[in-house]
């Protein structure tokens, strides 16, 4: 990521703190194995200038980007790596999923320090026009000789009991080891785009190895065996509700997931050990950022370099 970006993220967006939070009487949600990040920002416009501006690199490797033509590596971004349609009516435009997984792309590198292992935008096809399947993010974090494999999930709403919604009625299935298997396979027919080469394929080749000769192994096993951990950080984007103040608005989402989990509607099915937390992160105006966004990539506004 540009040294610009990053600077321009460090003096926008902040933790303002973690849950559970004694102060503020305020617990983890109860899908939590580790503790929920609650984020906060300068300003919406410095939201959208992090999203307008990290298209290119979430969307193409930094080894694949000429950054001495990055206006020109944004067009092809756009074109072949986003789903993006410039003659799209404006609310299929608002409901485009990249917002939030630009966003979560540069919370988890500048916030926790993870490095990419894949960019979204490799599993995009420009025949097929949708929304690439799969996880959110594909993150790294390496430690000596173990890896942390961070898998995340991004939700950017105006109401925040929609992106919740999407996210526990998914849950069993994302958390599940099918799921994850796909996705690590799906990793393995990109590999020739990893990010972090041979370090990473030196991990995932002694399982993929083993899978082609017996499919019926069980891939999070393996990547158990091989110091592989799996990581599933889920990032809720709202706008702030009226008339709470931070840590009200905050509360009103943990509460509106303990009462979901209460009610029995959605279930938690992990059968494999998966480290799983939340970041809150509201908003002002959700539908400005986004149109801001929209109208700087209409108009071809220049990058910051």
């Amino acid at each position: 990521m540009r040294a610009s970006i990053q600077n321009l993220i460090k003096k926008s967006i902040f933790i303002e703190c973690t849950l559970p939070n004694t102060e503020h009487s305020i617990c983890k949600t109860e899908y939590t194995t580790t503790e929920d990040f609650c984020l906060t920002k300068s300003s919406d416009d410095s939201i959208a200038q992090i999203i307008y501006n990290n298209i290119v690199e979430y969307a193409i490797g930094e080894f694949d980007i000429d950054y001495d033509n990055l206006d020109e590596e944004l067009c092809r971004a756009i074109a072949e790596n986003l789903k993006f349609d410039e003659e799209a009516n404006y609310t299929s435009k608002l409901r485009y999923g990249f917002y939030g997984e630009v966003l979560l792309y540069s919370l988890l590198i500048n916030l926790f320090s993870t490095d990419v292992l894949i960019s979204k935008g490799y599993f995009y096809s420009p025949l097929e026009k949708g929304e690439p399947k799969g996880f959110d993010a594909y993150h790294l974090i390496q430690h000596d000789d173990k890896v942390e494999l961070w898998f995340g999930e991004a939700k950017f709403r105006k109401d925040y009991r929609k992106p919740i919604d999407e996210v526990l009625s998914g849950f069993s299935k994302t958390t599940s080891e099918g799921y994850f298997s796909d996705n690590v396979l799906a990793i393995v027919k990109e590999k020739h785009n990893i990010s972090n080469g041979k370090y990473i394929i030196d991990k995932l080749t002694p399982i993929t190895k083993t899978w082609k000769k017996s499919i019926s192994i069980n891939i999070a096993e393996e990547l158990e065996k091989n110091s592989a951990e799996l990581v599933y950080p889920i990032m809720i984007t709202y706008q702030q509700p009226k008339h709470c103040d931070y840590y009200d608005g905050v509360k009103k989402c943990v509460n509106y997931i303990e009462e979901q989990f209460n009610s029995g509607k959605y279930t938690i099915n992990t059968t494999f050990p998966i480290k799983v937390f939340f970041m809150f992160f509201p908003v002002d105006d959700v539908k400005k950022i986004k149109e801001q966004v929209i109208e700087w990539i209409s108009n071809k506004e220049p990058l910051i370099s």
